[in-house]
């Protein structure tokens, strides 16, 4: 009898224990969406927290996330849960949104 894979589930996903997610995380180029995402994240929270005049730890503090969470997310390395997204932007004053918006250079019309 061939042996079956057995899934494990995951927060609401099923994953089989053979690798077969991380190649097609690989071949969907996710990991690459994820860490530019992630990039993004963390260059618009140090430049919202530098406006702010805020350290790390006050940030800490203000919002109940851990100040080394707060330092790899401002370093791209964490991919926080939307509850952490929401306290955050919560904490620095502004919306989830505008954490994980892309910038574009304005273009001046004359």
């Amino acid at each position: 009898m061939q042996d079956a894979i057995k899934p494990r589930s995951v927060r609401g996903g099923c994953f089989a224990k053979d690798g077969r997610n991380d190649q097609m995380a690989r071949y969907l180029r996710l990991d690459e969406a994820a860490s530019e995402l992630a990039k993004q994240l963390a260059a618009n929270c140090k430049k919202r927290r530098a406006a702010l005049r805020m350290s790390q730890a006050e940030l800490a503090e203000r919002t109940g996330i851990a100040a080394s969470h707060l330092s790899y997310i401002e370093q791209g390395k964490a991919n926080p849960t939307l509850e952490v997204l929401e306290d955050l932007a919560e904490g620095l004053q502004t919306t989830v949104i505008d954490l994980l918006t892309i910038e574009t250079p304005r273009i001046e019309q004359s």
